[in-house]
């Protein structure tokens, strides 16, 4: 109990600080464009939102699909390895498709991502990633918090329909989050079903099932979240990742792409030269 309490402390503190930070650095902030402010309201309320590629109109969204599929279909023909559960595209392929990168970039989501996050942005990438239905539960398809930071924001993007047999995300929003100091995990920060419905009904988990173009934003750090096990239908989607220049744990905020090889190839505006000038 005395270790709980004392993480539980830490938890606040760090809470308390991040929060000193947002306010220095809130005259600074970029506005958004009106149809995220619903987005960035459900964000900080609940802690997530859920909407489509065709309500969010990110520009250059037809090119990042057509990279999406064409990394997709590589990864259709792997197998998993013995022991993961899912199939991911190599930082190598993803570097490929410059398009796929820079749909990340699009200064929209930017401003958005600094506006939650409330500091300013950097810009990790993303992982492609297939859910296979095994059945098995395992891994990140037992409830989790990530602690990267306070807060940071991915954007998951279904590139297939995703129903409740595909292993939809699904998280508790942050009214009804637990502290951790409250839940003793199983392995690492991992949470069994039955003691998580201990502290929070099951009439509180959001899935988040939808069709292709799909998209969800989440705070990982601030919800208990999964991915639901698939059984029917793998499930395909990509994260695009985003924290502060200064996280708490900057050695899980790595960027997922060579950034130096990115720029060789692609120009970019001053706001978007800033969210790839990080060093941790």
């Amino acid at each position: 109990m005395f270790d709980d309490l004392r993480r539980h402390a830490i938890q606040v503190k760090t809470q308390f600080i991040h929060k000193r930070r947002c306010r220095a650095h809130q005259e600074r902030l970029p506005p958004i464009s009106q149809r995220f402010h619903g987005i960035l309201n459900d964000l900080r309320e609940h802690g997530a939102a859920i909407t489509t590629l065709d309500q969010i109109a990110v520009s250059r969204t037809a090119e990042a699909l057509a990279g999406l599929d064409r990394l997709f279909a590589q990864t259709d023909q792997l197998p998993t390895r013995p022991g993961e559960y899912a199939v991911h595209a190599s930082k190598e392929q993803i570097e490929e498709e410059t398009d796929v990168i820079r749909w990340g970039l699009d200064p929209e989501l930017l401003a958005l991502a600094e506006n939650y996050i409330g500091l300013p942005i950097a810009y990790r990438g993303l992982t492609v990633r297939r859910e296979c239905a095994d059945g098995r539960l395992t891994g990140t398809r037992m409830w989790h918090r990530d602690n990267e930071d306070v807060s940071i924001l991915k954007i998951i993007v279904y590139l297939n329909d995703v129903d409740l047999e595909a292993g939809p995300f699904q998280y508790i929003p942050a009214p009804f989050s637990p502290t951790e100091w409250r839940i003793r995990p199983v392995e690492s920060s991992r949470v069994t079903d039955a003691d998580m419905e201990r502290l929070v009904p099951r009439s509180r988990w959001v899935p988040c099932t939808g069709l292709r173009g799909t998209v969800i934003f989440a705070d990982p750090c601030r919800l208990y979240h999964r991915g639901i096990v698939p059984v029917q239908g793998d499930r395909k989607a990509a994260f695009f990742c985003y924290n502060s220049v200064e996280p708490l744990n900057p050695a899980w905020c790595q960027a997922l792409f060579d950034r130096k090889q990115f720029l060789s190839q692609a120009a970019v505006s001053p706001v978007q030269q800033a969210a790839l000038d990080y060093n941790y």
